[in-house]
């Protein structure tokens, strides 16, 4: 029951746009709700000049992910983990991710449990874990983010 209350609390604030969701993507920091104006992601710029780079880099360089995560490996940029070393899916991650435009959704996904025991697609066993499942569009809440790029940057690194 408390559980329930709580996500029904969480989905209210989020629909309302009092709250923003506590792990905010690379080149942003959450505010704490305990601080004044909290509950909201912030830019932070050093890392959102980043985030633009790799767009410039994607876009107008024509540079691979691997070539990117390679560049900012070799320039010793920090991760948000404060590593050096770059992934090929956190660059992915960066260039497929929505928020930099200024909109973000919450309640895209469900738990299925029934999923557990289930022979894996991919290798051998089963699952031991719920997988995650879409759920309708129109169940998504669209949250407000600061804007780090324009939205034409974004589209054009998605095609």
């Amino acid at each position: 029951m408390i559980t329930e209350r709580m996500r029904r609390g969480k989905l209210y604030r989020f629909r309302h746009g009092q709250l923003l969701p506590p792990n905010p993507p690379y080149g942003y920091r959450y505010i704490l709700v305990s601080q004044e104006g909290g509950g909201q992601w912030q830019i932070d710029e050093p890392a959102a000049a980043i985030v633009r780079q790799i767009y410039r880099w994607y876009t107008t360089d024509s540079l691979t992910i691997s070539g990117i995560a390679k560049r900012l490996s070799e320039q010793a940029v920090t991760t948000t983990t404060q590593r050096h070393y770059w992934a090929y899916a956190s660059v992915r991650a960066i260039l497929k991710q929505q928020a930099y435009t200024g909109r973000s959704y919450y309640n895209r996904t469900q738990r299925d449990n029934d999923s557990i025991g289930r022979p894996r697609k991919t290798g051998r066993g089963t699952l031991t874990s719920a997988e995650n499942r879409p759920r309708p569009r129109d169940e998504w809440i669209e949250l407000t983010t600061p804007v780090i790029l324009d939205g034409d940057l974004w589209q054009q690194a998605q095609e």
